[in-house]
């Protein structure tokens, strides 16, 4: 099988990377926890992503290509809350994104622990249906000024992002044959179905603020 490196894989680090490098430049608060969550998530980011950012040709829902969009979407959704926690001016938007920074690492370090356990290597398919969210949620939120706007662009993205991730963990589960694989959907849908609905009160709270 012939691998490739993705034109969306690569145009969703460029636009990435360097928003979580920039996240994790304030060291004033080093010695935060939020901080420090924050740190080890991008470190984390790239030494499990060595793999992923090759591609297959074959259908999205194999072994490995699910393990690799799942994967995918907790190192966006990391990098989404580094952002956050640098930009957003909502407490309780700065305490959803610590949450997604700690939640979602979490989720990588176990899908990091399965991939080896199965002896997979994850590969990102050439039809990746996570890519475009979260590319729309990293231009979205780079454009976006600090302050009150971007907590409410951050929220709203992350209620697509999640549903987008909730929906995809479903044709997963029925797709593939690994009981292992679908154990650890079972682990990871519970936590995506909280952030989700967390995400969806937090954009009321910011609705009737404004």
């Amino acid at each position: 099988m012939t691998k490739r490196y993705s034109g969306r894989r690569s145009m969703w680090l460029a636009l990435a990377l360097p928003l979580a490098l920039g996240a994790c430049s304030d060291r004033g608060r080093a010695g935060s926890d939020s901080a420090a969550i924050r740190q080890q998530t991008l470190a984390d980011t790239g030494a499990l992503s060595a793999t992923a950012g090759f591609v297959e040709s074959s259908p999205a829902f194999t072994d490995a290509g699910i393990l690799a969009m799942i994967d995918e979407a907790s190192q966006s959704d990391s990098i989404a809350a580094a952002l956050a926690d640098e930009k957003a001016s909502d407490p309780d938007v700065k305490a959803f994104a610590a949450l997604m920074m700690a939640e979602h690492h979490a989720l990588r370090l176990e899908g990091d622990l399965l991939e080896k356990r199965l002896s997979i290597t994850p590969r990102l398919p050439a039809s990746d249906p996570l890519a475009p969210t979260a590319e729309d949620e990293m231009i979205a939120l780079r454009a976006t000024p600090k302050g009150p706007e971007f907590d409410r662009t951050y929220i709203q993205k992350e209620i697509v992002t999640h549903q987008a991730v909730r929906d995809f963990a479903e044709q997963a589960r029925r797709s593939t044959p690994s009981g292992d694989i679908r154990s650890f959907i079972d682990l990871m849908t519970p936590v995506i179905r909280r952030h989700l609905d967390r995400a969806q009160t937090l954009r009321k709270k910011l609705v009737q603020a404004t």
